[in-house]
């Protein structure tokens, strides 16, 4: 096996530096105080493996937000922009991607809602308008993902998947 590692204080470009597990939990604990004062933000959730307690050392930090009625997709996106770069200053890493639930696939969506850890609920309304939205486009949607993996499956059994 071979190990690759970028030259001495010089970030491998796939690995971005990371604090320490307990340090980076404060930080995102400080970071969602921050972000539930803010008043276009209507909830901060953490999602993926830290919010399921097993992050691994290349284990990026996953934040979810609900963000206030009447933003258009321009607004959403711009502040999407101004959250990523805020975590990244607060968090102490560069290991960090923020989604606006608002234009998340809805399956990501879904994901975060049932699997992630709601941080901060400054807008509890917001919040739940959102995660009602989420969840009634995941239902109608499912019997149709259900017939695309039954398909897929076919594929895959009768060797037909590759290429």
């Amino acid at each position: 096996m071979i190990a690759l590692r970028a030259p001495a204080g010089q970030n491998a470009g796939v690995l971005a530096d990371r604090p320490p597990p307990h340090i980076l939990d404060d930080r995102i604990r400080i970071l969602a105080d921050a972000w539930a004062s803010d008043p276009s933000i209507g909830a901060v959730y953490l999602f993926g493996s830290r919010a399921s307690g097993r992050p691994g050392p290349r284990s990026d930090v996953d934040l979810a937000v609900t963000l206030a009625a009447g933003l258009d997709a321009r607004a959403r996106w711009r502040k999407r922009l101004d959250l990523m770069a805020d975590a990244s200053r607060r968090l102490g890493t560069d290991a960090v991607d923020v989604v606006v639930l608002e234009d998340a696939p809805i399956v990501l969506g879904h994901r975060v809602l049932a699997r992630g850890r709601l941080l901060r609920e400054p807008q509890p309304r917001r919040r739940a308008a959102v995660a009602e939205d989420i969840l009634r486009r995941y239902l109608d949607e499912e019997p149709l993902r259900r017939l695309l993996d039954a398909g897929l499956a076919c594929r895959i059994r009768e060797g037909r998947f590759a290429g």
